[in-house]
């Protein structure tokens, strides 16, 4: 007869740690202390999943998390370990197999392997939402495919991310929206 694991509850595990995220992949990030605490992830009974511990842990996504050890940020695997050996200065969580990053004064997106996905680099960059991310060169804002290349010629003062077919943009004093190709919507 399987014996079942018990699923430890949110006040009990509040109790245990100072913070608890939610769970998501089966794994929640947690807070172990006070101040200068230690972060790892937890199972559903409430036991440490690994025995490594981060100055930071955030919570799963695509297969993998946010962590931070020595000052430097890279993503781990459900059992803790590294997903790759670089280290960079920021990272964020993997959306469409794709995660934003900082390397010096660079961003630029990279793949679960933590490679760069692409050659060009920003001074700015967010993750894709519906095939598109944005990106920062020379002050200016536009939309990039998941290779790194401009969706259009376009440049503007600012650029949101598109929803519903649609992203806003603001180029001088007026703000109105575009299609992914960069043309001008009028409503």
């Amino acid at each position: 007869m399987a014996v079942k694991s018990k699923k430890a509850s949110r006040k009990n595990l509040l109790e245990k740690y100072g913070y608890v995220g939610s769970f998501r992949e089966g794994l929640a990030a947690v807070l172990d202390g006070i101040g200068e605490g230690v972060h790892f992830h937890i199972l559903p009974n409430g036991k440490p999943a690994y025995e490594e511990r981060y100055e930071c842990a955030l919570d799963f996504y695509e297969g993998l998390a946010v962590a931070k050890k020595d000052g430097k940020y890279f993503h781990i695997l459900p059992n803790g370990k590294p997903a790759y050996e670089e280290r960079y200065d920021f990272v964020c969580n993997f959306y469409n197999g794709l995660a934003a990053v900082k390397k010096g004064d660079q961003y630029f997106h990279i793949l679960p392997n933590g490679k760069p996905a692409y050659e060009e680099r920003y001074e700015e960059v967010c993750g894709f939402r519906n095939g598109l991310g944005w990106a920062r060169k020379d002050g200016k804002y536009f939309h990039i495919l998941p290779n790194g290349k401009p969706a259009y010629e376009e440049r503007y003062d600012r650029v949101g991310p598109f929803k519903k077919g649609r992203a806003w943009v603001k180029k001088g004093d007026e703000c109105f929206f575009i299609l992914p190709n960069g043309e001008r919507v009028d409503n």
